[in-house]
């Protein structure tokens, strides 16, 4: 082996850690400018040769099984025995290594470069799709200096003025709420308006319910008969298709509508009269749709729909074409479902048939039925006088009573607890779970909503706070990561304490109608 004095072995060592730390990183360009460098270095060559060749023999054991089933050794692989000898003869074959040289630094020969690098070639894999990623943000935004941001998107309607009507969507860092960027939606609400004295105004109806998105890098936005895809990262718009060709339909009760994304599709109920569309998340096109005179889809999960039929019946339709799976009578009109873990949870509407005189109103009725076969697993009666959303959080379905939120059992729907104390005193609640926890939103009066955190095993309040708010039918309530988003009380929360770390910007005649969060 040739001698070098102390400051070349010095320089061969710091070439051999920026090597094995670019690896480490992933970084492909210094990688590939030391493998250039050694092709005219034949003593760098054999350093970082001799290095690979520690490292396979460290991983031979594991590595011999799956060496076992590759093909014949070829004049461009040399065999293993071939390599070894190299490692004691690193100047007796100059003309292979070469070879060798090339083959890593344009990583075309998959058998030597994982027999050589090993894990590295799951970096080099990792570079090269975020590599790719750049590239596509690139292409689809026109900017290469764009950062992501964990997003906050509100969609703004305005009550006056002359822009009266407009909605415009908002997107904030879901940390700061810094404004990142906005979208005009091209069709606004249907809304009513009114002129007092020359002064113009808009009826909205919350009934309205249009709806809000954030997943994969992509906002979708539902209202109005029409879907919206636009990129998460700048707001430009994707793609925008109508749906359906009548009159909007002013829905009225439950449920309300709905807009699901899951296994590249977009599921908008209740948007173009009651109907369901499902559309492809990438391109918009509609792929089918279920008609329906109010919003059909109760829950969906696992590429399954469940929708309303012929009032009291639940079909499960296929996602991918909207066949039917199967089909099961619940007596009364469902109101909200839920499903975890193939088990399809519905709470229906009181019967007047099993109850003529109504003083059993405000029960109703909570079925489990198996989300695979239809099959109904049990059926109790759970307090309910107003409509409530249904969330499982640690084998407990939790919902709202009317005035506190209550637990039951997912295995036989026994009751559990329910929160104590005054709580709701006008009608309207949200609800959701993040964290193993639950978080509770409702009305109270005088303008203002109480927003709770709830242990889903004994009901006990962690904490409770009081925001104002816009008294509405359907409260919204968005957990993200670690924060708590209300989009009608402009406010954003810590999950943890309840504490308000940034607030929307109040604008006059402007309302957060519906936000969502995500990236």
């Amino acid at each position: 082996m040739l001698k070098h004095d102390r400051q070349q072995r010095l320089a061969y060592e710091k070439t051999l850690y920026r090597y094995s730390t670019a690896l480490e990183r992933g970084d492909l360009d210094t990688i590939i400018t030391i493998l250039q460098e050694a092709e005219d270095d034949p003593y760098l060559e054999h350093l970082i040769f001799e290095m690979h060749q520690e490292d396979y023999q460290k991983e031979e054991p594991t590595m011999s099984h799956v060496s076992s089933k590759q093909s014949p050794a070829t004049e461009e692989t040399p065999p293993l025995e071939l390599n070894r000898s190299l490692r004691s003869q690193p100047e007796q074959a100059p003309r292979t290594r070469k070879r060798w040289l090339t083959t890593l630094r344009g990583i075309a020969a998959v058998a030597v470069v994982a027999i050589l690098i090993g894990s590295a070639l799951l970096i080099f894999s990792a570079v090269n799709a975020s590599h790719d990623l750049a590239k596509k943000q690139q292409t689809s935004t026109g900017s290469s200096n764009k950062t992501l941001h964990n997003i906050v998107v509100a969609a703004e309607l305005t009550l006056a003025g002359p822009t009266i009507g407009r909605e415009v969507l908002t997107a904030r860092d879901a940390s700061t709420g810094v404004k990142l960027w906005s979208y005009t939606v091209p069709k606004g609400l249907d809304g009513k308006v009114f002129d007092i004295k020359g002064k113009k105004g808009l009826v909205y109806s919350d009934s309205a319910n249009p709806n809000l998105v954030v997943q994969d890098h992509v906002v979708y936005f539902a209202g109005n008969k029409q879907v919206l895809a636009l990129h998460a990262l700048d707001g430009t718009l994707i793609w925008q298709t109508d749906l359906g060709t009548m009159n909007q339909h002013v829905v009225i009760g439950d449920p309300l509508p709905l807009l699901v994304v899951e296994q590249g599709r977009v599921y908008a109920s209740g948007y173009s009269n009651g109907n369901l569309y499902t559309l492809d998340a990438k391109t918009g096109k509609i792929i089918w749709h279920y008609d329906a005179p109010e919003p059909a889809l109760l829950s969906l999960n696992n590429g399954i729909a469940y929708v309303i039929a012929n009032k009291h019946y639940i079909k499960a339709l296929d996602g991918k074409d909207g066949h039917t799976l199967w089909t099961q009578d619940v007596q009364t009109g469902p109101i909200s479902a839920t499903v975890a873990n193939n088990v399809f949870y519905v709470q229906v509407m009181h019967s007047l048939v099993d109850d003529p005189k109504g003083s059993l109103k405000d029960q109703r009725p909570l079925i489990a039925l198996n989300a695979t076969t239809g099959t109904q697993l049990w059926s109790v009666m759970s307090q309910a006088s107003n409509p409530t959303g249904l969330v499982i959080v640690q084998n407990m379905l939790v919902l709202f009573d009317g005035s506190h939120f209550c637990g039951y059992h997912t295995s036989d729907g026994t009751h559990a607890w329910c929160t104590t104390g005054p709580q709701n005193t006008v009608s309207g609640v949200g609800i959701a779970s993040n964290n193993g926890s639950i978080y509770g939103i409702f009305n109270l009066d005088g303008g203002r909503q109480r927003v709770q955190a709830i242990n889903p095993q004994n009901g006990k309040i962690y904490w409770s706070k009081d925001v104002d708010g816009v008294v509405s039918n359907a409260p919204l309530i968005l957990p993200f990561g670690n924060s708590l988003v209300l989009p009608l009380s402009r406010a954003v929360l810590d999950q943890a304490t309840g504490k308000e770390l940034w607030h929307f910007a109040a604008v006059k005649d402007v309302l957060v109608i519906v936000g969502g969060a995500g990236m």
